[in-house]
């Protein structure tokens, strides 16, 4: 066998593909790939052939096997891509056609392709969300059914149709709420604006709001007290104050052991303030309750956690690796002002942030206790960027600091 051979046997296949006698051109082809296996544009001919019968599943294979060869064949791509879309692999389908734009990103079969794929893929999701509605308003929940139509309405926005089901369905959730607020007590009510403040990124209010639920609760234990203290946390975590998460975090812990959330956002906590071995306790028991209780999101999260965490805690036992950041907080700001240095607006924040810092007793925290550090620390940040503040209008970046400049300012850590 040789390719010469197959490039016979493939002249054959091609006068029967033109006559759209596809059988025909398949067996000639077929012949072409046993005499030479290694020429794509045999299985990209013999993919054209399969579709040409509508044989979608074979279509695919053979352009797999033109893009194994030559991965740099665009046509390759576009034969897998489309035999995908057929079988409603959309997904599928729009990585290949990803694949191929990687290889020419210009190609405008391949960008009209993606722009079709991604229509149909967004219709798919929303057409799933509608039934989700439908389903959650027969068994008589509004609010399932008000978040499954928002969904959907920003994955088809155009979709006119849905957007007039949209505001059915949300007047009579916003009815359903009114009512269902009306009967709360004045706790719970405290816990329902926290969440309102929450959604709108209103972190501190949340917080304040969250309190006052927390403080009036009729006991510890009560589940809206617990909810209250689950979400403050979320908030104390978008805040960076992670102290405040992992005691909230912990709180809710001692009532619900198995709160996944709660588990998983005590330990990136714990990890952003360095406190490896605990962070990896509390990823490792997420892990060891399973991708079903966990949840996939979750699940994955504390996978990725647990190799990253694993691997800094052999180094602490090693002696390799000490706490960095925490240490020496000046890098952060240094790093800002590294990529923003011709900004003076960032040298003034910065150094604010400094000042701010509450140097009472023998440590200080940076303002929502990400850092601690020595109180040392404050004077010597704001030497080092008024300094630096003073060197950027005279041309030079922080990077550029050396020698003299550098000795005063930058001394060596008291804590």
């Amino acid at each position: 066998m040789s390719k010469a051979e197959g490039d016979a046997h493939k002249a054959k296949g091609n006068g029967f593909f033109k006559s759209k006698d596809y059988p025909q051109a398949i067996e000639w082809y077929s012949k072409a790939i046993e005499a030479w296996d290694q020429d794509h544009t045999y299985f990209s001919n013999r993919s054209a052939s399969y579709a040409g019968l509508g044989e979608w599943e074979n279509a695919r294979e053979d352009g797999a096997s033109c893009i194994k060869i030559k991965k740099d064949f665009i046509k390759g791509y576009f034969r897998k891509a489309t035999a995908q879309e057929a079988l409603n692999e959309l997904k599928g389908a729009s990585d290949t056609i990803i694949q191929g734009l990687a290889v020419e990103p210009r190609n405008k079969d391949l960008l009209a392709m993606k722009t079709r794929i991604d229509g149909l893929a967004r219709r798919e999701k929303s057409e799933l969300l509608q039934q989700r509605a439908s389903a959650c308003e027969a068994a008589g929940d509004l609010a399932g059914a008000f978040k499954a139509l928002e969904s959907a309405r920003a994955v088809e926005a155009e979709n006119t149709t849905l957007q007039a089901k949209f505001e059915q369905v949300k007047a009579q959730y916003e009815r359903s709420e009114k009512a269902r607020r009306s009967g709360l007590s004045n706790f719970e009510k405290k816990k329902e604006a926290g969440d309102d403040k929450y959604k709108s990124g209103m972190f501190e209010e949340a917080i304040s709001l969250y309190s006052q639920c927390i403080d009036s609760a009729p006991d510890r234990g009560n589940p809206t007290a617990i909810k209250a203290l689950s979400n403050r946390s979320a908030c104390y975590k978008q805040i960076s104050n992670f102290d405040g998460t992992i005691e909230d975090c912990t709180s809710v812990l001692e009532f619900e052991p198995d709160n996944v959330k709660a588990l998983v956002r005590r330990a990136q906590a714990f990890e952003a303030v360095e406190r490896y071995k605990l962070a990896l306790q509390d990823v490792k028991y997420v892990i060891s309750m399973g991708i079903n209780v966990a949840g996939m999101q979750n699940y994955k999260l504390c996978n990725q956690m647990n190799g990253r965490l694993a691997r800094v805690v052999e180094q602490q036992k090693a002696g390799n690796i000490k706490p960095f950041l925490s240490t020496r907080p000046w890098l952060v700001v240094v790093g800002v002002c590294a990529m923003h240095w011709d900004q003076v607006s960032y040298f003034l924040a910065a150094a604010r942030g400094f000042v701010a810092l509450d140097v009472s007793g023998s440590q200080a925290r940076w303002q929502a206790g990400v850092w601690p550090m020595g109180a040392g620390w404050c004077v010597e940040m704001v030497d080092f960027l008024s300094l630096a503040r003073t060197r950027s209008t005279q041309g030079a970046a922080p990077w550029q600091l050396s020698g003299p400049d550098v000795v005063g300012p930058i001394r060596t850590p008291i804590c």
